[in-house]
């Protein structure tokens, strides 16, 4: 896998939910499907970090109760969950060594990281564990795809 597609709204999404959580860790799930170029993001759902709240400005947890109530949702759909998505809060969109014990549990699924600066959002980088035994998460492109208005019919 090389490339994750997200569509610009998404990426807005995304990035407002994790300025609206400073100084702390947003998080959410990536919802999508796999094609000829890579991941495709079609979703992205705002979870509750519940990690404790003194470590949330460099911590973050999904409860897993969330996730299996997604995955439920999502069978007999062309949909899964592809990934996981959170923030960093004035660090580097790299992971951190726990967010690889993390990526580690999920290989093959996208780890979306978005920094913040001072509040400010910045640009989020993909990560992907091909095998949990591998040493690091690889880099991958985030495509951001520009959805065009379609524009009203003439009367």
């Amino acid at each position: 896998m090389t490339q994750v597609t997200l569509p610009a709204r998404l990426r807005e999404s995304v990035l407002d939910h994790a300025v609206s959580c400073y100084p702390y860790e947003g998080c959410g799930l990536l919802i999508g499907h796999e094609d000829e170029k890579g991941i495709r993001v079609t979703r992205a759902l705002r979870c509750p970090n519940t990690a404790p709240r003194e470590v949330q400005t460099h911590r973050f947890s999904i409860d897993p109760r969330v996730v299996l109530n997604v995955r439920k949702s999502l069978r007999g759909t062309p949909e899964s969950i592809v990934g996981f998505y959170h923030s960093h809060p004035d660090a580097p969109a790299a992971p951190s060594a726990t967010d690889m014990e993390f990526i580690r549990l999920w290989p093959e699924t996208v780890w979306l990281i978005a920094p913040l600066l001072a509040g400010e959002a910045g640009e989020p980088r993909a990560w992907w564990l091909d095998d949990a035994d591998d040493p690091m998460a690889r880099e991958v492109a985030v495509h951001t795809l520009q959805v065009r208005a379609v524009a009203p019919c003439p009367e």
